[in-house]
């Protein structure tokens, strides 16, 4: 067959290894520990890692290890299951551009199928460039027995956050645009 774009591109292996496996936080076991992984292949070059099921409502561990994994260098995909396809992404959105890095990827479906994938408008928004990595905030509330945490992230063109009750469950996404800044 003759070259096309498709074809004529270097392929990249694609590591689909579960957000609860492997992570940088399970240093020292072996199987799970990506920090062994990334040495195991040179580097943070020459492969993706590819999250599958990730939600934004319940995004532990892999928020964090995406945050390390851009700081690295790694591509990262991140391929959300939704309920439906009217589901609002803002959510989903917002983790990814918590932790987003250079060569990060979103991606939302209920399945594989074409019937499964449809254009959201939140793809042509134009949220600008990061201004710095993201920030996080514990707060616990000693009298309720509850710790909150936010994570938040500026871009040139809007404020991203995060918000997570019950610590690392229950997290509501927000993407606010600067004045004149949507689209």
């Amino acid at each position: 067959l003759p070259p096309t774009p498709a074809t004529s591109r270097p392929k990249l292996p694609m590591f689909s290894l579960g957000q609860d496996e492997a992570n940088f936080f399970r240093e020292g076991f072996p199987g799970r520990d990506e920090w062994a992984m990334v040495r195991a292949l040179g580097g943070s070059e020459g492969w993706i890692r590819y999250y599958e099921g990730v939600r934004g409502e319940t995004p532990y561990p892999a928020l964090e290890n995406m945050i390390v994994e851009a700081q690295l260098g790694i591509s990262v995909v991140m391929h959300v299951y939704l309920n439906s396809l009217e589901e609002d992404i803002t959510t989903h959105l917002a983790l990814f551009l918590i932790a987003r890095g250079e060569r990060f990827y979103f991606m939302a479906s209920t399945n594989w199928f074409d019937d499964d994938w449809r254009w959201y408008p939140e793809y042509d928004a134009d949220y600008g460039r990061p201004l710095g990595l993201a920030t996080k905030r514990v707060r616990n509330n000693a009298e309720l027995g509850t710790t909150s945490v936010e994570y938040s992230r500026n871009y040139t063109k809007c404020h991203v956050s995060l918000k997570c009750t019950n610590g690392t469950n229950d997290c509501s996404g927000s993407i606010a645009f600067n004045t004149g800044g949507a689209q």
